[in-house]
């Protein structure tokens, strides 16, 4: 299972996030809107991806800082915004699960 600790400063914002990485089955969201919350979960819950959206500058720097001393493995979205598709995408990309693998037909008409 995918787990993800989403940080955004904006409580609207955090909670559409985790309500779209909910709708995925093998994700698991926790979510902060402040980076005394973050620090917190990040160090009482192992993370596979930390995804950044609308924190102060310094507040990022901050946590970048702290998430790639502690685990330099986990992964740091920054993410700017989009529809429910992009933040998928984002998430499945950095985390290199892309359907380019999947079997493809070239033509499904023909028999």
């Amino acid at each position: 299972m995918l787990q993800i600790l989403v940080v955004a400063n904006n409580e609207e914002v955090l909670q559409k996030m985790l309500g779209i990485i909910a709708t995925e089955e093998d994700w698991h969201a926790e979510g902060a809107n402040d980076d005394e919350r973050a620090i917190e979960l990040f160090h009482n819950h192992q993370h596979d991806l930390v995804i950044l959206s609308g924190i102060d500058p310094k507040v990022e720097t901050k946590l970048k800082a702290i998430v790639t001393r502690i685990y330099p493995q986990v992964n740091i979205l920054l993410y700017a915004g989009g529809d429910d598709w992009f933040l998928k995408a984002q998430i499945n990309t950095i985390m290199g699960m892309n359907d380019e693998d999947l079997p493809v037909m070239d033509n499904p008409f023909r028999p």
